[in-house]
């Protein structure tokens, strides 16, 4: 009880608790430390009904587990990011538009605004940089990555090779498609 009191007052610290069984003497302890430790919201692992015979491999399988789902939670924050990102591109996209639009009205009153134009440059920059960034693989690419793939699973892709050194896919021929070579 002392060392969950120390823990709920100490902000450097996390609880780990372990223990193989819970004997009837100690079980009215383990309500008290997790009320206190929930109160004071300290970072905290109860591994209650470790195997007494082999607790390495008890702990091992929770550490997988714990590394599984820390996995999964970054995979989710991966996920929430990527969405912001996306969404703060369209609003730039859209604000470009808006700003674009609004130079083109000026313009048409013959009027120029230096600061407009300067916003125009910077988010217009802004989205070219993004776009690049996150542009995806080219066909060619793709072609090469699957090629590849293809001669590391063994699959044979069938086709017909062309006069001019292209080779059709099966199923991908033109009904004016250029005779087969010998």
């Amino acid at each position: 009880m002392w060392a969950a009191k120390f823990a709920a007052h100490h902000p450097n610290v996390v609880v780990l608790d372990l223990s193989s069984f819970k004997c009837g003497h100690d079980a009215p302890t383990y309500g008290i430390i997790d009320s206190i430790i929930s109160a004071a919201q300290t970072p905290y692992s109860a591994l209650h009904d470790i195997d007494a015979n082999k607790p390495g491999g008890s702990i091992k399988i929770r550490v997988k587990t714990y590394a599984h789902s820390l996995g999964l939670h970054k995979e989710r924050l991966e996920d929430v990011s990527k969405g912001k990102s996306e969404l703060l591109h369209q609003i730039d996209q859209k604000r470009l538009a808006l700003l674009t639009l609004k130079a083109e009205q000026l313009a048409a009153r013959s009027h120029h605004d230096g600061a407009l134009a300067q916003q125009i440059a910077d988010i217009t920059a802004k989205v070219k940089a993004y776009e690049e960034a996150h542009k995806g693989p080219s066909d060619a690419e793709r072609a090469a990555v699957n090629r590849d793939d293809l001669r590391r699973t063994g699959i044979v892709k069938l086709g017909i090779k062309r006069v001019d050194g292209r080779i059709d896919a099966l199923g991908e021929q033109t009904m004016n498609a250029a005779p087969a070579a010998n």
